[in-house]
């Protein structure tokens, strides 16, 4: 103020730590009879309401006169309050017969500064001289203002302006959105930390069939609770209404995934099930086709959506996957541009006993042994139960004391019933297997029910050849295929591999083989010599030549 850094300046200096005045020069009365100083006090306050008076600040003055004197007492003053408000009062109290005085206040602080001129006058009989000093308050701002949304603009989302008279960057106004309206959850609403605006956009896609608009109510509060002494406080509601706009929907199958059953082998043109798509946009007009069908399968009337098959279905295609074919089929609507929906229908195809049984190998190896020798033998059928095994193998011809089938090998089913254990075909097995104890004859032909194996048994009147050997074997419902087993008998003793250098060699060559040897050995009469029979079964006179 004046006399420091006022005219006249260097006049006066103040010791800011310890509020000391100190005079440096001389002061022309008639120029200057009084010299303002004003002290500055800075103040944080945490409450910003009160309705019975609350403390800001004590202050103090001093006067050199006599205090005994009445120019040497005073009385402090509030002289005037920036900025001016009907909200709050202040006022200062001074205790009697002291030079203190502590100012107060009462409502509610609206801005973020206050100052506050003090003046001290003292009593002086002629003269009354005075001097100011200057309050300034700063508020700690707390939420006594509502935020208030002043306008709205719409691009891709609705941006909702803000404005609020708290401290900028506050808790108490940064804003804080509600939407109301909203059970489905279409949309969410998110502040800008920098501009405090209001981010309205769609989470969720609308159904223009199902609603041409929306009518919204959104509220808007601080990141802490209003403060407020004067009224209950309710938050106010903005109405905003969204309006939907039209797109072209595709057409939905009625249902999605249709599962269908068919026998196989079933006639080209079996009907299989008549399509059916749904369009919201009343845009679909009956246009059906057909997507993905790898093997063709099916052909789909564009106008009907009715299923019919393009050829003979086969359960055993390697394109099933557990005896399901797939078809994607389409329905395309008339909108522009025209929309897709995709629907699937799963084909299950029931099995047919169209397979016979298979030997899984036409040709083995036997040992010359002095009794007999076996050889398993697998079958495969690629039809479902009860449309395969068990098995019945049968051998064909004339096959007595030279071939047989061995039952003991391998299990079959056994049903039982009350206790007793009963051989049956054809039915699924509820209890463990059994091994069958005896062969079972059929018109004198040995036969073995066997789940898929069974025992070729050579009996030791067989000789050094090669074989054909006819089976008939047949399925659980009596398919049957018959075919010829290749069996090359050799001496393992000599050679474990001599049927590979008969394979590798030709058929010329060993029949050829065996004719010189005959031819040697009735020559020689009792000599020995090597020999191997092709065909059929050898006579007695040869049972007993050793093969070299």
């Amino acid at each position: 103020g004046s006399g420091v850094d006022e005219e006249p300046t260097g006049i006066l200096s103040i010791d800011n730590n310890k509020g000391i005045v100190y005079v440096h020069k001389k002061i022309d009365f008639e120029a200057y009879q009084v010299l303002r100083v004003f002290q500055l006090i800075l103040q944080y306050f945490t409450d910003v309401c009160s309705s019975t008076g609350e403390k800001v600040i004590t202050v103090m003055a001093t006067d050199n006169d006599d205090s005994t004197t009445p120019n040497g007492t005073f009385s402090l003053k509030i002289k005037s309050v920036t900025p001016k408000t009907d909200n709050v009062e202040f006022f200062i109290e001074q205790v009697e017969n002291t030079n203190t005085g502590t100012i107060y206040f009462r409502g509610c602080l609206e801005y973020e500064k206050y100052t506050i001129l003090i003046e001290a006058k003292d009593h002086g009989n002629k003269i009354q001289l005075s001097s100011t000093a200057t309050v300034l308050i700063k508020i700690i701002d707390k939420n006594n203002h509502l935020p208030e949304i002043t306008s709205q603009t719409v691009t891709e989302v609705l941006y909702l302006q803000v404005t609020d008279k708290d401290s900028h960057g506050s808790a108490a106004w940064k804003a804080k959105f509600q939407i109301k309206g909203d059970k489905e959850n279409y949309f969410e609403i998110k502040t800008d930390p920098t501009t405090n605006k209001g981010i309205l956009s769609v989470v969720k896609p609308m159904d223009y069939e199902l609603e041409t608009s929306r009518n919204l109510s959104v509220s808007v509060e601080n990141e802490v609770p209003y403060f407020s002494w004067s009224s209950l406080y309710l938050p106010k509601l903005y109405p905003i209404t969204i309006g939907v706009i039209d797109v072209n929907d595709p057409p939905e199958f009625v249902p999605r995934v249709k599962e269908v059953m068919i026998m196989e082998n079933s006639a080209t043109g079996t009907y299989l099930y008549t399509l059916k798509a749904i369009d919201p946009d009343k845009t679909f007009a009956s246009n059906y086709a057909k997507g993905q069908d790898v093997d063709n399968w099916v052909n789909i009337d564009s106008k009907t959506g009715k299923v019919t098959t393009a050829k003979v279905l086969d359960r055993e295609s390697p394109l099933l996957k557990n005896s399901t074919y797939t078809v994607l089929t389409y329905a395309v609507d008339n909108g522009v541009p025209p929309s897709t929906g995709t629907g699937t229908l799963v084909i299950h195809v029931g099995d047919e006993n169209d397979n016979v049984p298979v030997l899984d190998r036409t040709s083995l190896v036997m040992c010359l042994s002095e009794g007999p020798t076996t050889a398993n033998l697998t079958a495969t059928d690629q039809d479902l139960p009860p449309f395969g095994g068990p098995f019945t193998y049968e051998l064909q011809g004339d096959v007595k004391r030279r071939w047989k089938m061995d039952p003991n090998f391998g299990k079959i089913p056994i049903y039982c019933y009350k206790n007793e254990a009963v051989l049956r075909r054809g039915r699924t097995p509820v209890s463990q297997s059994m091994v069958v104890p005896a062969d079972i004859k059929v018109n004198t032909t040995l036969i073995s029910l066997q789940g898929t194996t069974v025992n070729l048994v050579k009996e030791n009147t067989v000789y050094s050849g090669v074989y054909k050997v006819p089976i008939k074997t047949s399925d659980n419902q009596g398919r049957y295929a018959i075919q010829n087993l290749t069996v090359t008998v050799c001496d393992c003793t000599i050679s474990a591999s001599c049927h590979l250098r008969r394979m590798s060699g030709s058929h010329i060559a060993f029949s050829a083989m065996g004719i010189i040897v005959l031819a040697a050995l009735l020559l020689l009469g009792k000599g020995e010599a090597s020999s191997c029979h092709a065909g059929a079964h050898p006579s007695s006179a040869h049972r007993h030549v050793r093969t070299n």
